[in-house]
């Protein structure tokens, strides 16, 4: 059978409490009176007490189990005091698994088992509360309403919007087409049988539109409080309330869903893990559950910390954990196979053996760079995977005063690259760049990796310093990272994505990170661990980046071959080199070629 069976049971008319139940071991959770929580349930086992529970007066004693990873608990792996409960709803799943709605009605001791087949039933001894009775009223109300909470998230009605093209996917289908019916809004509360159920609309950022209309303009009206009060499915024909539900939608991006129905959301913001997060994730979760599917234990394999954090780093690239636990499960894979195979018993993985469970790196990090250079000025981006980083490179040729952007810059980076190019021409006296050089030197920009798209003003400041660096033939210091959208004027305007961007210069090991200093404010919700070991310096304007950025000192020496001697046409230039300032005939200055191809996504 594919479809699920649900059952909503009556109350009870006795609430006796007899002395002997059928046993519900539970792992991971202790269940108190009076608390509502559902519970999936998939050991044969504990199947059977369900049923025997639901053959009688649908009581059945809860008590949580010693050891998570005992799969088949006896007498002394289940602590003898628990509670009582009541099962008010069961649903059979497709996969053979039980869900059941319980209720905490009392606290009992088991005093002895009375059967261990097929499953464990106890005799148990009720145990006495101790409250006062507005601690009784209060705890009831609170009870009660928790469980209306959790009777709603167990109505979950849900819409899956990814790829949905036609508007009567939402509003349904008028009754004079063959085969119509009503839209997914109202099938869905139909399942739910609530009028105010939890409504998640996922992927709503996913959908398009055709000749048939548009889904996401049949959306505004649902989700509008001043008109879903009149929801109106052309299936039914009449209005139908929708303003006592909840709706939750979930999006990876929120620049495609339409502005009129963002503007009808509170939007929530959830950041990507940061690395210790997603090794907390995995020790905790990820691991235990991997054993569990794959019938084997700690004593079979154990990953050490180091290992986990470079499957995080050097096998996957994402906000998320889906990758990292698919990798986990890889691992789980082969040591299960050399079980089975009765190859051993114990089989450590660490960074050095990594390899032979996932294979080679697929994303190695960027190569650091060894020196001070001209011309390579290393920024921070964000990408949907988390943060990045970046390093622009600017060269100078002769040329006409062409500006040449490669990297596959979307139109908004461009337009940053020619700011930063004019703001530095306004400043070429005080970088002591000739004039001359603009119209007769070529300048091209480059952002690694050419293959992957970017976009975004936040590298303004970063291009502004390889421009600079390069016609100054100053170089950029290695060990510093900076970000920030840069006007003609030179001020530094805020940026979005500062965690990720915070993280990724943590991973490429940079000491320091210049930042807006208007994003100074944001410092409060990024965690500690994260700022640590990183000297931030908030920059007003061009001036305060160029002060920590260039290197200055003495200029490194040029293979320029043998110096020119000054023409007539040159009394500008000569008369500047007399005022000490030299004027400059920049060579071609090579792109690093020993920096890696970037994934960015």
């Amino acid at each position: 059978m594919n479809d699920s069976i649900e059952q909503d049971l009556q109350p009870p008319q006795n609430t006796e409490i007899p002395d002997h139940l059928p046993l519900l071991p539970v792992r991971d959770i202790v269940v108190f009176p009076y608390m509502v929580l559902p519970l999936f349930v998939g050991r044969e086992m504990s199947i059977k007490a369900i049923e025997a529970a639901l053959a009688g007066n649908r009581m059945i004693f809860l008590a949580t189990q010693k050891a998570l990873d005992v799969e088949n608990p006896t007498a002394d792996d289940i602590h003898t005091i628990g509670t009582v409960g009541i099962i008010m709803r069961m649903l059979k799943l497709p996969d053979e698994r039980i869900k059941v709605l319980v209720q905490g009605v009392s606290k009992a001791r088991i005093t002895g088992y009375i059967q261990t087949e097929p499953y464990y039933s106890v005799r148990i001894d009720k145990l006495p509360e101790h409250k006062s009775p507005g601690a009784a009223l209060e705890t009831e109300a609170v009870m009660r309403t928790v469980k209306e909470q959790i009777e709603r998230i167990v109505s979950l009605g849900k819409v899956s919007l990814g790829g949905v093209r036609d508007e009567a996917e939402i509003r349904g289908h008028r009754r004079t087409y063959i085969g119509s019916m009503p839209g997914k809004i109202i099938q869905s509360m139909k399942k739910a049988k609530k009028s105010n159920p939890l409504f998640l609309l996922d992927e709503i950022d996913k959908m398009g539109m055709d000749f048939r209309g548009d889904p996401s303009a049949a959306l505004l009206e649902v989700l509008d409080p001043e008109q879903n009060n009149s929801f109106t499915d052309h299936y039914l024909g009449v209005p139908f309330d929708l303003t006592d539900v909840l709706f939750i939608a979930t999006a990876n991006l929120i620049d495609p869903i339409l502005p009129a129905l963002r503007d009808r959301m509170e939007v929530i913001g959830i950041p990507g893990y940061t690395e210790e997060e997603k090794l907390g994730i995995a020790q905790k979760y990820l691991i235990p559950r991997q054993l569990n599917e794959h019938g084997i234990t700690e004593k079979h394999v154990r990953i050490a910390e180091p290992a986990v954090r470079q499957i995080i780093a050097n096998y996957t690239r994402e906000a998320g954990v889906r990758n990292l636990e698919r990798e986990i499960a890889n691992v789980m894979r082969k040591v299960a196979k050399k079980v089975a195979e009765g190859k051993g018993v114990g089989f450590p993985v660490n960074p050095a053996n990594l390899h032979k469970y996932l294979g080679v790196p697929k994303f190695v990090p960027e190569e650091e760079l060894k020196v001070d250079e001209i011309g390579v000025a290393t920024g921070l981006a964000w990408t949907e995977s988390g943060g990045d980083v970046l390093y622009i490179e600017a060269t100078a040729m002769k040329g006409k005063g062409q500006l040449t952007l490669t990297g596959q810059l979307g139109d908004v980076m461009k337009e940053s690259a020619q700011a930063a190019l004019s703001y530095v021409r306004s400043r070429e006296r005080t970088l002591g760049i000739d004039p001359d050089v603009f119209t007769t030197q070529d300048l091209h920009i480059h952002v690694p990796a050419g293959a992957i798209p970017k976009d975004g003003p936040s590298a303004g400041i970063t291009m502004a310093i390889a421009i600079a660096s390069t016609l100054s033939q100053i170089p950029v210091r290695r060990d510093l990272a900076m970000t920030g959208e840069i006007t003609l004027r030179g001020r530094v305007l805020p940026i979005g994505g500062l965690k990720e961007k915070l993280l990724a210069a943590k991973r490429a090991k940079l000491t320091t990170v210049i930042l807006p200093k208007r994003n100074k404010k944001d410092l409060d919700e990024i965690p500690k661990h994260i700022l640590k070991g990183i000297q931030l310096v908030f920059a007003d304007t061009m001036d305060d980046v160029m002060k920590v950025a260039l290197r200055r000192g003495p200029k490194p020496t040029r293979p320029t071959g043998k110096p020119q001697t000054p023409q007539p046409q040159q009394k500008k230039s000569a008369s500047r080199a007399k005022t000490g300032r030299t004027a400059r005939s920049l060579p071609v200055h090579a792109a690093s070629t020993t920096t890696r191809p970037r994934q960015l996504s």
